[in-house]
C-alpha cells in the first residue's frame, strides 16, 4: 500500500514539474524500492496536495507559470481524479481482503480529497461535494461544453 501511496505522490510531482515548475522543487520524490513510513508519506502527500491545489488554481486564474494537460482546465482535473481512484480502492481492497477494519474517519479520508474535504478545497472552485458542476466560471464552462 505504500508503494501506491508513493506513485501517487510521484505521478504528482511530474505533473508539476511538466506544468508549473515553480511548485515543484523540494517536493519529496521516493525511489521505486523505497518503502516509506506512514508518517513520510503523509506529509509529502499533504505538500503535493496543496501544491497541486495551487497548480490547478494558478490555471484557472490564467497566471504565466502554470498550464493546464492538452484539453484544459477540466481535463487535468478528470485525470487527476481518474488516476488516484483506483489506487485509494485498491489500497481500500487490499485492507479489507487482510481483514483490516477500516476506521470511518479513514475511509472519509481516503475519499475525502477529491470529494468534499475538511476545508472545502474544491468547493469554492465551483464543484459541488460530488464534483458535479454547480456554477462553473465561465472559462471553466466553456471548456467542458466544447465538441
Amino acid at each position: 500500500m505504500g508503494r501506491q501511496l508513493a506513485h501517487l505522490q510521484n505521478v504528482r510531482i511530474y505533473q508539476l514539474t511538466s506544468r508549473a515548475k515553480t511548485l515543484a522543487p523540494d517536493t519529496r520524490k521516493f525511489a521505486t524500492a523505497e518503502e516509506p513510513d506512514h508518517a513520510t508519506l503523509r506529509q509529502a502527500l499533504d505538500d503535493t496536495a496543496a501544491r497541486i491545489e495551487n497548480w490547478l488554481s494558478m490555471v484557472h486564474n490564467g497566471e504565466k507559470g502554470a498550464r493546464p494537460m492538452p484539453g484544459g482546465l477540466v481535463t487535468t482535473l478528470a485525470y487527476l481524479i481518474s488516476h488516484e481512484s483506483p489506487h485509494r480502492g485498491s489500497i481500500v481492497l487490499t485492507l479489507k481482503q487482510g481483514g483490516e477494519p477500516i476506521a470511518k474517519a479513514s475511509r472519509e479520508e481516503l475519499s475525502g480529497h477529491w470529494g468534499k474535504s475538511p476545508d472545502d478545497r474544491f468547493l469554492h472552485h465551483g464543484f459541488s461535494s460530488t464534483l458535479t458542476p454547480t456554477v462553473w466560471p465561465t472559462r471553466i464552462r466553456s471548456q467542458a461544453t466544447r465538441g
